[in-house]
């Protein structure tokens, strides 16, 4: 058995599974964001601007267009979400490209901040790599749909749940999101299994959903619940001697309760 968590469906892909990339009109995916920190010093720290590092007048300037900032709730240090580039996070270019005008956004976003409330912060951290929302999804037994995630669908094989909001980060780069509350919803098993492939399993972002369900399915919460989901239908399977599709939904389900989940009534 194979457990595809590579997040774009690679090894999925590279087997012939069926998938998609990004939005269905153009395959546009949504842009990717560099996170870093900020750190209240307690004195005025002079703004670090590197050769060829953006400079922002104004918050309709800034790359997202809003400020958006979250305190850490340990003395004074935020965490910054304010970056973004347009391009597909499982082509080697675009991630290149993204590495660098990310880090020219995020020196432009905190001198921009420290002149414009928070005089005091300086960068004290940052992520990595660049993090990436969208990619490719597997074409699957089941496809999740906007409709199933706006009406709270529930799945009698369901592997994991999730109430996160409708949250599409403009995939042509712009300022503009599509944000929505949606209600509590089930994820099911079968979104995991790709539609033709025996013995694979496909966990986090790239389960087989629509571009606006997986919108809200991918926080790496989710993508967590996914990856556990999967390591537990591989063991049932291999101790049951039976096949992926095959596996007894209560072994399934006792063996995610023994782990400590509990699947919420809805």
């Amino acid at each position: 058995l194979l457990i595809d968590c590579t997040g774009d469906a690679r090894a999925a892909i590279d087997a012939g599974v069926g998938h998609t990339t990004g939005r269905p009109e153009d395959g546009a995916t949504q842009p990717m964001t560099l996170m870093f920190e900020m750190q209240d010093t307690g004195r005025a720290v002079r703004p670090y601007m590197p050769e060829g590092a953006h400079s922002y007048g104004s918050v309709g300037e800034l790359p997202q267009g809003r400020v958006l900032i979250f305190d850490r709730n340990d003395e004074g240090r935020v965490l910054v979400n304010m970056t973004r580039v347009r391009g597909n996070g499982s082509v080697n270019a675009d991630v290149a490209h993204a590495e660098l005008e990310s880090m020219r956004q995020a020196f432009g976003v905190a001198a921009f901040l420290q002149s414009n409330g928070m005089p005091n912060h300086c960068v004290s951290s940052m992520a990595p790599q660049i993090g990436v929302r969208q990619t490719n999804q597997i074409e699957g037994d089941y496809t999740l749909t906007v409709a199933d995630i706006v009406a709270g669908a529930s799945f009698d094989d369901v592997a994991a749940q999730t109430d996160y909001e409708v949250d599409i980060h403009d995939p042509t780069g712009g300022t503009g999101n599509e944000e929505y509350g949606v209600r509590m919803y089930d994820i099911p098993y079968r979104c995991m299994l790709p539609r033709g492939l025996e013995g694979m399993l496909v966990a986090g972002r790239c389960v087989s959903a629509d571009h606006t369900a997986m919108s809200s399915l991918r926080t790496i919460p989710t993508c967590m619940a996914l990856g556990q989901a999967a390591g537990v239908a591989a063991c049932v399977a291999l101790e049951s001697g039976r096949g992926l599709r095959d596996i007894d939904m209560g072994l399934f389900h006792g063996g995610l309760r023994a782990q400590g989940v509990e699947f919420v009534s809805h």
